[in-house]
């Protein structure tokens, strides 16, 4: 206790310093607390599961013969629908060694955030979310090895009726009581304006997300009846199709090596043929990469510099008051200080000093997250966070100070008290 009068007395005396200290303290930690929530959110999000196991999985992309081309006829003159040539394709797929599963879908990558959004309702109208839909067949559940809400592949088969499976995420917000209970329900799909299609739920399946650093999504999969796929296609094309594979174990470098080749013409049915085979676990490798390089870096590179011109601040502060004070230090030990108790009086001024600096860059930190001027959409506004992120920032924040403190206090600490008088 006596100490600690000692410090807030000794900080009265040197006010105009204490007050400049302070400020550079507030704005240091202001910067820490904004630099460490960024970095958690995006720790956060990135050790989560994906959903999606890529492993040994590639989208081969389809392209259509041209006007102009060999081997292009007209629409009219073709003796295949365009299921029927996607469908010769796969199966042509399937025979290749290395291929344990062909499936195909609609806006349905797992590397894309952009899709089709819709909202779907409860039949009772006590629920309702926002959500992105991807149309896919069977198969495409088997190839990414999804789950359901309890962690076990989903086990799904064909059907005479359009199928819905939503994710736990949407299934929360939709505000039923078990799975149970939507299983087999009614829900309603926005289909144009003022309509309304109906849907049964078969399942429900384990949170995805498209980009490793960010949250989940609320999201849904339509698996259309054979009948009501071979009238999409027709629509849109089968080359607008997104065909998937995915390579038994063991096969993976002899399939990147040697598949476009061993296939060959194979790979052409009808009008339409694979342009290009890309490996899906590459594609997630080149989004890490990308938000690494455009965000991630870029932000750990203002830390160190904050960190660094911080510490250096700290330190020379420090240094520079230990030397002003070598007569009040010689005097200390006169009196029977020991070097313990010097270090002892500096590290604690300097823990009083953040202790104040703190309190107004917390609150700035707070304001911004609730005004919505942080980051609250990756990663929700919580108590929880805040408290995370201020241990994290304060710890940081007393290593710099205990660092910039130890050696000037080891310096003075070792003075002998007649030197330290004689700068008196």
């Amino acid at each position: 206790m006596n100490m600690f009068r000692v410090i807030v007395k000794q900080l009265w005396n040197e006010k105009r310093q204490t007050v400049w200290l302070l400020l550079e303290l507030t704005v240091v930690f202001l910067f820490l607390l904004m630099e460490v929530d960024f970095s958690w959110i995006k720790l956060k999000n990135y050790r989560e599961p994906r959903g999606f196991d890529v492993t040994n999985t590639y989208q081969l992309k389809l392209k259509r013969l041209t006007p102009g081309a060999v081997g292009y006829r007209p629409a009219d003159e073709l003796e295949q629908t365009e299921g029927e040539m996607l469908e010769q394709l796969i199966g042509q797929l399937r025979m290749y060694p290395d291929v344990e599963l062909v499936s195909f879908s609609n806006m349905a990558s797992p590397v894309a955030t952009g899709g089709w959004w819709t909202m779907l309702y409860r039949g009772d109208s006590l629920g309702q979310v926002n959500l992105q839909g991807r149309t896919v067949d069977v198969d495409y559940l088997k190839i990414f090895r999804l789950r359901d809400s309890e962690g076990k592949l989903l086990e799904i088969r064909n059907s005479d009726r359009t199928q819905l499976l939503v994710s736990k995420l949407a299934f929360d917000k939709l505000a039923y009581e078990s799975v149970a209970d939507v299983l087999n329900d009614t829900l309603y799909m926005e289909a144009g304006e003022n309509i309304r299609k109906p849907y049964l739920v078969s399942a429900v399946f384990a949170d995805l997300k498209s980009q490793p650093f960010r949250p989940y999504q609320s999201s849904f999969f339509e698996l259309p009846t054979r009948q009501q796929w071979n009238e999409k296609l027709q629509r849109m094309q089968a080359q607008q199709a997104e065909l998937w594979v995915r390579v038994r174990e063991g096969r993976d470098v002899h399939f990147r090596e040697h598949f476009e080749r061993e296939m060959g013409e194979r790979l052409w049915a009808g009008q339409i043929y694979v342009s290009s085979v890309v490996s899906m676990e590459d594609e997630v490798r080149k989004c890490i990469e990308t938000e690494m390089r455009q965000n991630v870096e870029p932000m750990m590179y203002v830390l160190l510099f904050v960190l660094l011109t911080a510490f250096l601040g700290v330190f020379g502060t420090f240094w520079l008051r230990t030397r002003l004070r070598r007569s009040e230090i010689g005097i200390r030990m006169v009196m029977g200080a020991s070097r313990t108790a010097i270090w002892k009086l500096f590290f604690w001024e300097g823990l009083c000093l953040t202790s104040v600096a703190v309190v107004p860059a917390l609150l700035v930190y707070v304001n911004l997250l609730q005004a919505g001027v942080l980051n609250v959409y990756d990663l929700p506004y919580t108590g929880g966070r805040v408290l995370l992120v201020f241990a994290v920032s304060w710890l940081v924040l007393q290593a710099m100070i205990f660092a910039g403190i130890w050696f000037p206090a080891q310096q003075a600490s070792r003075l002998r008290p007649t030197e330290a008088i004689h700068y008196e």
